[in-house]
């Protein structure tokens, strides 16, 4: 798979393989991107309603992203070896992401989300334990229901299944 030339992934993870703190950055952006891709993938379960105020407690698709969803480190290279994501959306309006990778590290963006129909954008208000990491950004994402326990997010081209825990 390829991100599109607009996705910021590319750019991300650009940077030549090298020292462990290149390696611990770019997989400290992939986690970032990782985020914005994670939440808000798209089709929506239900009526696909919309929420608004703080975010994940509004009908439809929104009260289905609630919980803690395992899958992949979303990230198109294999430079991080074995890894793993999950996300955490809670009925505040709140999420994190905890990303591990066998040779990158982990990090935690955290933040609030909202969703828009089969749209969840994600406000990023930090990456604690990170201080190379971007602490701000906003990302938006399209996301869908496979089955009732299985969410796919997209970004682009990208695309991952995320499993209800």
């Amino acid at each position: 798979m390829r991100a599109s030339a607009d996705s910021p992934l590319p750019r991300c993870l650009s940077a030549p393989h090298g020292s462990r703190a290149v390696r611990k950055l770019r997989a400290c952006l992939a986690f970032c991107v990782a985020a914005a891709v994670s939440i808000s993938l798209g089709c929506g379960g239900g009526d696909g309603g919309t929420s608004g105020g703080q975010g994940g407690g509004g009908g439809g698709g929104a009260a289905e992203l609630l919980g803690d969803w395992l899958g992949p480190f979303p990230t198109s290279t294999g430079a991080c070896g074995a890894s793993y994501g999950e996300f955490f959306f809670q009925s505040n309006g709140s999420y994190a992401f905890n990303g591990n990778s066998e040779n990158c590290g982990g990090f935690t963006p955290v933040g609030t989300y909202t969703v828009n129909g089969n749209v969840i954008t994600f406000d990023q208000t930090g990456v604690p334990n990170c201080p190379i990491c971007q602490q701000r950004a906003q990302y938006a994402v399209t996301f869908s229901f496979v089955t009732s326990n299985d969410l796919q997010i997209c970004s682009g081209s990208l695309c991952y299944v995320y499993h209800r825990q």
